[in-house]
């Protein structure tokens, strides 16, 4: 985007595609300052300079990237390798006179369900720690703080709480403190629930025998634990490659019950849009649709009432401090 004040443009080759799904947007040759050391002059300043003549901010410098579930996802930590490119890529940046903005400059933490995710060919859940690999450990990039600044000593580090031994207690199962439901012929999705984030419980009871693959309309989203009758039978799951369909015999009067959790959401990209979850379209069992669905929001922003300290079943159990 273009944009004019005070007679001097503004230029913003945003990242507008990675939010709609129109990705043939308004060209301005690419701003965003990537650098690399393989190259001599690794910003195009003489094409930028074409365009707006007042200095230029790099308002996104990625000091690494996020930190995803997964045994194959490596944990992004500062190197001496990455600091030393960022140390690098910093210099030439004020060198020239432009400035910049660390993402991340130091790390956060989402809270409870509330992390993100990714998606390159499959959901990536984000984990709870939000840091992309920060160089600030309370130490910063010491070459570039400002050259006026005298900063005291940096204090020992403060050694770790010692916590005593937990004895945790089994007291009570998720499907002993279901709330009122939401009852629909067809199952809706948890944003239609006017539920953002946690699980939700769809609950049927088979009209007739039924024998085939349980498949959800579109995709797992995110994970799905199906039990029959109180008893785990099967999952899906967006994060692995597991069966997209799971075999059941259903009988005349069984309950099923399928269980999803929201995994996070997407924060970028053209899959923005689509980042409903819960179950999304109908649930089959071998080609035929079943109908009337009681569905329980669980956001489980708050600590459970117990109902019941019965946790002898396949039921997600909840644990407490014991004395």
């Amino acid at each position: 985007m273009v944009v004019r004040s005070n007679n001097n443009p503004f230029l913003n080759d945003s990242e507008i595609s990675l939010f709609k799904r129109d990705f043939i947007h308004l060209f301005i040759p690419r701003m965003a300052l990537e650098a690399t050391s393989s190259r001599a002059d690794p910003f195009p300043m003489s094409l930028l300079r074409q365009f707006v003549s007042g200095p230029s901010l790099d308002g996104e410098y990625y000091t690494n990237w996020l930190d995803l579930w997964g045994p194959s996802q490596p944990y992004q930590a500062a190197t001496p390798s990455s600091l030393n490119q960022t140390t690098y890529d910093l210099d030439w940046i004020l060198s020239h006179g432009n400035s910049f903005s660390l993402y991340m400059f130091h790390g956060g933490i989402s809270w409870g369900y509330q992390s993100g995710a990714d998606w390159g060919t499959a959901l990536t859940p984000m984990t709870t720690s939000y840091d992309y690999g920060a160089p600030l450990d309370e130490k910063t990039i010491k070459k570039h703080l400002p050259k006026a600044t005298v900063l005291p000593s940096v204090p020992k580090t403060a050694p770790m709480v010692s916590l005593p031994a937990m004895n945790l207690v089994a007291s009570g199962q998720l499907f002993d403190m279901l709330p009122s439901p939401t009852t629909k012929a067809q199952p809706i999705n948890m944003e239609a629930l006017g539920q953002n984030t946690g699980l939700v419980l769809y609950r049927t009871t088979i009209a007739s025998d039924a024998q085939g693959n349980l498949v959800p309309e579109d995709y797992p989203r995110d994970r799905i634990l199906v039990y029959v009758n109180g008893k785990r039978t099967g999952i899906f799951d967006a994060i692995y490659p597991l069966p997209k369909n799971l075999t059941l015999s259903l009988r005349k009067g069984d309950t099923l019950d399928p269980l999803v959790e929201n995994l996070g959401r997407v924060n970028y990209d053209s899959r923005i849009p689509d980042q409903r979850k819960g179950i999304v379209g109908t649930i089959t069992v071998d080609q035929h649709t079943l109908t009337y669905w009681s569905m329980y929001s669980l956001p489980l922003d708050q600590p459970p009432t117990m109902k019941s300290s019965n946790a002898k079943s396949d039921s997600p159990v909840f644990y407490f401090r014991g004395l």
